[in-house]
């Protein structure tokens, strides 16, 4: 996981949640964030801090401003979303987007990092950033090409 990619989603001024910067335009995060989960949804897109910075960032750093964007993609059958940017991308120029593979549903115990705003915090309070290990069959069925 690269710290950078995190970011936060709000709506009507609200935390609604976290999602992670695929692309310099999109962002991946859980269909349950944006309320209505639907096509064209609009929300803002506010990076926990700037292109190319490494280090998880700390509740008194200053962030980037918030980008507009929508709700461009939501799984029928998952709890994903795809966030499209409709400002500035986000990231450095030569931002690619990041490889996906196949997880296989094979039982196997993996570790998995995420990142979220787990409970509704204060604006000068830290995100999570967690590491776990175990398996999910959602992230098996998570395939972007």
């Amino acid at each position: 996981m690269e710290p950078n990619r995190v970011v936060e989603i709000l709506q009507d001024g609200k935390s609604r949640g976290s999602g992670y910067l695929i692309t310099p335009r999109h962002v991946l995060t859980a269909r349950h964030v944006p309320k209505p989960s639907v096509v064209g949804t609009d929300c803002v897109v506010h990076p926990l801090h700037g292109a190319g910075e490494q280090s998880i960032p700390t509740a008194q750093e200053p962030r980037p401003q918030p980008v507009p964007a929508k709700v461009g993609w939501v799984s029928a059958e998952h709890d994903f979303a795809l966030i499209e940017i409709a400002g500035d991308p986000l990231g450095s120029p030569n931002a690619g987007p990041i490889p996906f593979g196949k997880v296989p549903v094979d039982g196997v115990v993996r570790q998995i990092i995420g990142s979220g705003f787990p409970k509704p915090r204060a604006r000068t309070s830290e995100p999570l950033l967690e590491r776990s290990v175990g398996y999910s069959p959602a992230f098996a069925a998570l395939t972007l090409t």
